[in-house]
């Protein structure tokens, strides 16, 4: 229970950190503070290298997905934007946040893609409302816009689900000293 509990507490903060953060001007200490949130787990985990990897490829993914929604005019940030029409620098580092939870809290998703994207087709708008309510971001479009969102949502979680567990199936198959699987992930 700790190992799907602690995470998704974590996430939480690391959550509240980053859109505080943005909402009140203040986009690098919310990031930093999800950014050794991340730290953390990566030091604990039992595969570091693969958890890294993760957290890049889901930084990675959310550059693209921001940037395309506030470049289409879908998004606006309160704070944190470097480049006009790009993601804002806190919401990238909450993409890198939500990394951690694949392999802990949304593990029993991985290789069930159908219910992977149900999940982040509805959670992916409902964070974002979160977000907007408490002055981080503005989602412009009204239903089509949150429409979207849950889209790219509906395709991220099963994509970044697949990464997690291919990443976990290699260093599981390059691992001669298995005494540490009980570990964090």
């Amino acid at each position: 229970m700790m190992k799907t509990l602690f995470p998704l507490v974590a996430f939480n903060v690391g959550w509240f950190a980053c859109v505080l953060g943005g909402a009140q001007g203040w986009p690098i200490l919310g990031s930093l503070v999800a950014l050794a949130i991340v730290t953390t787990h990566i030091s604990l985990s039992a595969r570091p290298a693969q958890e890294i990897q993760l957290a890049l490829f889901s930084g990675l993914i959310g550059v693209l997905f921001e940037s395309l929604l506030a470049g289409a005019g879908l998004l606006s940030f309160q704070s944190g934007v470097i480049l006009p029409g790009t993601a804002a620098i806190w919401i990238v580092v909450m993409w890198i946040n939500f990394a951690p939870l694949l392999n802990t809290a949304f593990r029993f998703l991985q290789g069930k893609p159908i219910l992977a994207a149900l999940v982040g087709l509805a959670g992916g708008p409902l964070a974002y409302l979160g977000g907007q309510g408490l002055g981080a971001v503005e989602i412009h479009g009204g239903i089509a816009g949150l429409a979207v969102i849950g889209v790219i949502w509906a395709i991220s979680m099963p994509l970044l689900l697949q990464r997690a567990a291919s990443l976990h199936a290699a260093s599981s198959g390059n691992r001669s000293d298995k005494s540490v699987e009980g570990q964090v992930a």
